[in-house]
């Protein structure tokens, strides 16, 4: 193994997977303004709020593509692949606006979900809570490749911080030689693809530094790349 050596992120990750983003959730959003009917409800906190879904569009409805952690919904028992066939008793038939704004609201105030699971029909009711969305993050060791060698073998531009590639000692410079085996040639999408892979699962790397050859083992991981 490498001896250690951590060098500030400046690249995007492009040996990574990235996590689904929420720019659909009914939780990153603007306040509305407020209404008669939220303003008289006793002890809620003015902030907006929600029940951490992220929501999208698919063939047979609206469908749940992700929980946030510690969420309302979380709690409720709610889980990706999860359909939602109505709220507050009226069904959501207007799509990803429709149910973004109907699940947004008051902190403090009162939704009630039907839902849908493997065709099987039942109801959770929540109260919305201030929703801090998910720091960024992705799945993956931790480098970001630069521009190939004259053999056409990418290049390690950067290592982040506390990830597995840091942890192996990868250094900027370095030269991926190969991942698992195969030969790291071929266009930036083709060896990305080779590295990625889902939480937890191993990868090799063999790795040139100077003169010297280095096979490293890693496990792919999730980190955090926001502040």
């Amino acid at each position: 193994m490498f001896p250690s050596r951590l060098l500030l992120p400046t690249l995007l990750l492009v040996a990574c997977a990235a996590t689904p983003t929420w720019a659909q959730t009914a939780d990153r959003c603007q306040a509305p303004a407020p209404d008669a009917a939220s303003s008289r409800v006793p002890g809620a906190d003015r902030r907006i709020a929600g029940v951490g879904l992220q929501v999208a569009e698919e063939s047979g409805g609206t469908q749940i593509v992700a929980v946030l952690e510690g969420s309302p919904a979380e709690r409720a028992g709610i889980v990706a692949r999860d359909r939602i066939v109505a709220i507050d008793n009226k069904p959501v038939k207007g799509g990803i606006t429709d149910l973004t704004s109907r699940l947004r609201g008051v902190a403090g105030t009162p939704v009630v979900l039907d839902l849908r699971r493997n065709g099987v029909d039942f109801r959770v009711s929540m109260l919305r809570e201030p929703i801090r969305p998910p720091r960024p993050s992705m799945v993956g060791i931790g480098i970001t490749l630069g521009a190939p060698t004259k053999d056409r073998e990418p290049t390690v531009s950067g290592v982040i911080p506390e990830t597995p590639a840091a942890q192996a000692g990868l250094q900027a410079g370095d030269v991926l030689v190969a991942v698992d085996g195969q030969p790291a040639t071929g266009t930036a999408n083709n060896i990305t693809a080779l590295i990625r892979g889902a939480e937890g699962t191993p990868v090799t790397l063999t790795v040139r530094r100077g003169t010297t050859l280095e096979t490293v083992s890693l496990v792919r991981s999730k980190f955090y790349t926001g502040c």
